[in-house]
């Protein structure tokens, strides 16, 4: 920019000074003439330059990116499983192993409701009171998550032997007339191993009960004249036990 400056006060100079040679006009004196020049001069040098190309560049101006605003996360909930448990409708049995072969550990009570902790075919082991026992499930009502009961292995069965006898403790009947009796028994259930008992009449089952029955109400065909010996016997797989057969007739 100063070559240019100096080129632009060059060429000012040589018209003023040129204006002072021969042929030039006398409208203005010498003095004059320099004033005129050092104010030409003057006003170059108050001249604002031009900006040079440097300066005209404008940086484009870079849009910061906002951030996202950060999701909110909602904790999840996970629902709670009712823990598996059961009740009976009537008192049960409560064993050593999934069978009337084991041996009994407990009875649990009509409406009373004990812990599932596993399953094997027809059983389901539970937690009383009394420790860790079996009981059918065909006596008992299961609720809650089953799903989480795992499959357990059965105990070695135990050589239990035979049950042990009822023992009577009533008997009546009343004859109809028309060649039936009605009868009633009554028994003490001593066994804790029974599989379920039998009632004979003459040497013939006349009917099966399952284990932890004390009590036989029917009608039977009796003939008048003719008699009927009944008794009652425990029964599992080991063996039977009864008691001493009683004998009526119409």
């Amino acid at each position: 920019m100063n070559r240019v400056l100096y080129a632009h006060l060059a060429i000012v100079l040589a018209i003023v000074l040129s204006g002072c040679g021969p042929g030039s006009s006398p409208t203005q004196t010498p003095a004059e003439m320099s004033t005129a020049a050092a104010l030409t001069v003057q006003a170059i040098l108050n001249t604002t330059p031009l900006a040079s190309p440097e300066a005209q560049t404008q940086v484009p101006q870079t849009s910061v990116p906002q951030a996202s605003p950060t999701p909110q996360i909602l904790p999840s909930v996970t629902p709670t499983l009712e823990a598996p448990k059961l009740t009976v409708e009537d008192v049960t049995n409560c064993r050593k192993g999934p069978g009337s072969d084991y041996e009994r550990v407990t009875q649990i009570a009509a409406g009373q409701q004990v812990s599932i902790l596993g399953s094997f075919p027809g059983y389901w082991l539970v937690q009383t009171g009394e420790g860790l026992c079996w009981i059918a499930a065909e006596f008992s009502t299961p609720t809650g998550n089953l799903t989480a009961v795992p499959t357990v292995n059965a105990p070695t069965a135990q050589s239990a032997g035979k049950p042990d006898a009822p023992v009577l403790q009533e008997w009546k009947y009343s004859c109809t007339g028309d060649g039936r009796a009605d009868l009633l028994i009554r028994w003490t259930d001593k066994a804790d191993n029974e599989a379920g008992y039998r009632v004979y009449m003459n040497g013939e089952v006349l009917s099966e009960l399952p284990a932890n029955s004390n009590k036989l109400e029917t009608s039977i065909l009796l003939p008048a004249g003719l008699n009927a010996s009944i008794y009652v016997e425990a029964y599992n797989p080991s063996g039977a036990a009864s008691f001493a057969p009683f004998t009526f007739s119409c």
